[in-house]
This record gives structure tokens, sequence and C-alpha cells, in this order.
């Protein structure tokens, strides 16, 4: 988490450096646990599941504390939408495969 406030105060370059040193932090100690063996592979990898969704929680959340109005809008231009309709023309029968 300290890695996501840090990435958001730094240039784009040096995003991708503190990016990178987290992440190396991040697998040398799952790995180190499994050397010492004190945790199970499958503790550490329920570790790294634990903490991407926790990471996920923490950068919505902070987009959406940042910038609410570009994420909350209602205008659809940034909404990914199907090529053959307009916005807001999606219909739930445009899901069905029509028998042949």
């Amino acid at each position: 988490m300290l890695a996501v406030v840090l990435i958001s105060k730094y240039a784009p370059k040096r995003r991708l450096l503190v990016g990178i040193g987290a992440a190396a932090v991040v697998i040398v100690i799952g790995a180190s646990r499994l050397y010492l063996g004190v945790h199970w592979l499958t503790d550490v990898l329920g570790g790294y599941a634990l903490g991407l969704a926790w990471l996920s929680l923490v950068i919505v959340t902070s987009l959406l504390l940042t910038d609410p109005e570009s994420y909350l809008t209602n205008d659809p231009s940034w909404r990914p939408t199907l090529p053959s309709h307009e916005p807001g023309t999606f219909k739930i029968r445009d899901l069905v495969i029509p028998a042949r």
C-alpha cells in the first residue's frame, strides 16, 4: 500500500521503479517463507491473492477519492460499448445466440 501512495506522488519513470521494487520485495519475502519452511506454498499463494485483492480495493478507492466525477459521471464516452450499437441501446437479447 505504501507503494501505491508513493506511485501517486512520483513522475512516471519513477513509478515504474517503485512498482517493480515493491513487487520484488513481495516475491522475495514469499520465497523466503517457503525456503525457511515456516509456510506452505498454499499459504504464500493465498497471501498473494489476499494482498492483490486488498491492493485492488485500495487503488479503486484512491481513484474514486481523488477524482470521483470522472468515474461516476453519466457521460457514456468513457464506457466501453459494443461496436454495432450506440451507447445506451444494448439489450439483453443481444447476448442470446439465435438458433440455426
